[in-house]
């Protein structure tokens, strides 16, 4: 995908869970003082953060070049003119639909773990609170390639299923 500088129809829903499968599990670790949970899901929390910033870069490169397209605007890196469109861009659209599902995710996260963290409950509680939470996480990430399998079928395409988080599963 960021050869060719657009998705397709590369489904990116997966990589949004699997960044809140990382941080649960993360969380989880700390909470338990497992280092094999820990040492198998940092590199995964990782992974994701780079699998989701190159995906709302392209979301957001392609946003711009249909913009320059309707408004005439060349897009070479001696040409101004596309720095000042982005500057005219109000808040709201700058937010590609990957980076509000990315921070809908971390703030989903943020919520769990300050009010386990934050409200006096016990360790077992805290363990159980964060554990369930992050299995209905891993529900949500094992189905997020489902979301395509419509275009897989209608299509005979699997195109749109990323092939190195599917083998990384």
């Amino acid at each position: 995908a960021i050869k060719s500088g657009s998705l397709g129809n590369l489904n990116c829903n997966p990589w949004v869970f699997m960044t809140g499968n990382t941080i649960g599990w993360l969380a989880y670790s700390f909470i338990t003082l497992d280092l094999f949970v820990f040492f198998a899901n940092a590199p995964g929390l990782l992974i994701s953060i780079w699998l989701n910033i190159g995906a709302m870069k392209l979301q957001y490169y392609e946003e711009l070049v249909k913009r320059s397209a309707s408004e005439n605007i060349s897009i070479n890196g001696d040409d101004d003119s596309i720095s000042v469109e982005t500057a005219k861009m109000d808040c709201c659209q700058q937010l590609t639909p990957h980076e509000l599902k990315v921070l809908q995710i971390v703030l989903l996260w943020v919520v769990i773990l300050s009010t386990t963290s934050l409200i006096p409950v016990g360790h077992e509680e805290m363990k159980f609170i964060v554990g369930v939470a992050v299995n209905i996480n891993l529900i949500f990430f094992y189905a997020a390639p489902l979301s395509t399998i419509a275009t897989v079928i209608r299509t005979k395409n699997s195109a749109s299923i990323h092939f190195w988080t599917m083998a990384m599963n």
